[in-house]
């Protein structure tokens, strides 16, 4: 993700992403989770959100932690600009987030 470039960050962490996949090996969530937590910072800096908030989503269903709820509110939020539903969904995320580190 250095010197801006997104794009070609989404496809190495989308090519990782597939082969971890492959491995079929109970130790890569983590892994596995990191790689999209990247694929989604990638894809929000090209304001794409809705992929931010899927590779979020994934990454907080490999790893259920504080940071990868926080990036997915953060991606919702930005979804959510006129719909109160998504709204209401990232603020749920966000105070989640705060349990998780307290």
């Amino acid at each position: 993700m250095a010197m801006g470039k997104f794009p070609e960050a989404v496809y190495d962490f989308t090519y990782a992403i597939k082969i971890k996949l492959q491995e079929n090996e109970t130790d890569n969530k983590k892994k596995l989770s990191e790689y999209h937590r990247y694929a989604g910072q990638s894809y929000f800096e090209m304001c794409q959100f809705q992929e931010a908030y899927d590779h979020f989503n994934l990454a907080f269903e490999c790893d259920p932690n504080a940071t990868n709820l926080f990036n997915r509110g953060l991606a919702c939020s930005k979804l959510g600009y006129y719909d109160v539903q998504k709204i209401n969904s990232a603020i749920k995320d966000f105070n989640n987030a705060y349990k998780h580190l307290t």
